[in-house]
């Protein structure tokens, strides 16, 4: 079963979190605007996006969190709507 997809500010920066937590798996994915969070957790819920937690080409990591374990990924470029 995947994870549930929730949504959390920090710093001002909008992302998305997978729940439970797994900590050998975390991730955070970097949202431009809550628009695009919303898109993200619709899109994989209809299966347009592979879920995070799949190996797929729809998101790409960018850099990992201050903690030094945490990916921070986003969607890819590709999908993003103008």
């Amino acid at each position: 079963m995947l994870r549930e997809l929730r949504q959390t500010k920090i710093n001002g920066k909008i992302y998305l979190f997978p729940v439970p937590v797994i900590k050998e798996r975390k991730y955070l994915i970097l949202c431009e605007d809550e628009a695009e969070a919303l898109e993200i957790i619709n899109g994989v819920a209809q299966k347009r996006y592979q879920h995070p937690d799949l190996v797929s080409e729809d998101f790409i990591q960018l850099t990992f969190h201050s903690d030094g374990l945490t990916k921070i990924i986003a969607l890819n470029p590709k999908h993003r709507k103008s």
